[in-house]
């Protein structure tokens, strides 16, 4: 498939993104909130760590913010959220969420990415469960034996301004 129709199709998925959101913040979700598989991703046991890697090609007015969707908790978590643009570190910060639900983190400034972002997830008590979808906006990854290694498209997401 040439670029211009790969281009089209991702810039479509991107817009199907932010029509579908259930919120009120300018959302571009790294999975597809309409087309979620019934499985959902674990992570807290065997997986503790998962991250939406994004293209900045999509981010040209900036980013001003992460969220991410809980679908269910178990044992009172503790996550690391953090977001990287440019394999820099902008923002991280721990929350325990009490119940499942969305969680949004705005910025004071907007960043404006050169090459890519990275949100990421680390749960370092307790275990959560996160909608998924095989089609989305970005590329998903888990992190298995040290090696981030590709998965579903992730509830991860970026608020745009």
């Amino acid at each position: 498939m040439c670029f211009k129709k790969k281009l089209l199709i991702y810039i479509l998925l991107i817009l199907l993104n932010i029509i579908s959101g259930e919120t009120s913040l300018n959302i571009i979700w790294g999975y597809t909130p309409t087309e979620v598989l019934s499985s959902l991703k674990e992570v807290g046991n065997e997986i503790k760590e998962v991250k939406q890697i994004f293209s900045a090609l999509i981010f040209k007015n900036g980013i001003s913010g992460i969220t991410i969707k809980i679908s269910e908790i178990k044992k009172e978590p503790r996550i690391t959220i953090s977001l990287s643009v440019d394999d820099e570190i902008i923002k991280s910060l721990d929350f325990s969420p009490d119940s499942s639900g969305e969680f949004s983190f705005e910025m004071e400034e907007k960043i404006i990415p050169k090459t890519k972002i990275e949100v990421a997830i680390r749960i370092d008590e307790g275990v959560i469960f996160l909608p998924i979808s095989t089609i989305g906006t970005g590329m998903g990854y888990h992190k298995i034996n040290d090696d981030f290694v590709p998965t579903n498209h992730l509830p991860l997401g970026l608020i745009v301004p």
